[in-house]
């Protein structure tokens, strides 16, 4: 279960358009379902300062990895503006159904996730990004980005959901290891096997 799973206003953007974008939310506020559309909470979404929020990544551990990922955003965001050859390479075409359940591998998996890339295999997102991080390179060259694109792979080694990971094995050890200690045939030899 992803963190927007039980908010009707949060997850992924149906409206494939700015005016349909709009048109929905009218609605919603006529509806009396919301009171502006900043009550929506989109995984990408306009701001009302007329920028693009993404409030899809996890949080950054440490400064370096915000500006590896402020990087990628900038250069993805430039290149589907301006360069239509590497859009096409890297477009991922996707239902709706298909992008929830990608979705929802990638929030509760992290870094340990299988995604389907802009080729349509599955790898890890590590793999992804380096391909990623070499088509974009020409876009990330030109506007100066191609140095923080470069620290991206280290947004995947230490993150949150790494360190939730972690953190989710060692207390599934822990409360094996008590499981077998409070069992009444304790003195018989178990043979465990952690990962």
């Amino acid at each position: 279960i992803t963190w927007n799973s039980g908010f009707p206003v949060c997850g992924l953007a149906g409206p494939d358009t700015w005016e349909t974008y709009n048109r929905r939310n009218a609605k919603l506020v006529a509806d009396g379902r919301i009171s502006t559309a900043g009550d929506l909470y989109d995984l990408v979404r306009p701001s009302r300062l007329g920028t693009i929020e993404i409030r899809c990544c996890d949080m950054p551990a440490n400064l370096d990895q915000a500006i590896a990922l402020a990087a990628l955003i900038q250069t993805l965001v430039v290149t589907f503006a301006e360069d239509d050859d590497i859009a096409q390479r890297i477009s991922i075409p996707m239902d709706r159904d298909l992008l929830e359940v990608e979705y929802h591998e990638a929030a509760t998996k992290g870094p340990e996730a299988m995604l389907t890339n802009h080729r349509g295999e599955l790898m890890s997102p590590a793999d992804w990004l380096a391909i990623l991080s070499m088509e974009l390179q020409p876009v990330a060259d030109r506007i100066g980005t191609d140095v923080a694109l470069r620290m991206g792979p280290s947004v995947l080694a230490d993150n949150g959901s790494t360190r939730q990971l972690q953190n989710w094995r060692r207390k599934e050890q822990l409360d094996l290891s008590k499981r077998i200690a409070k069992s009444p045939r304790r003195n018989e030899t178990h043979v465990l096997a952690f990962a």
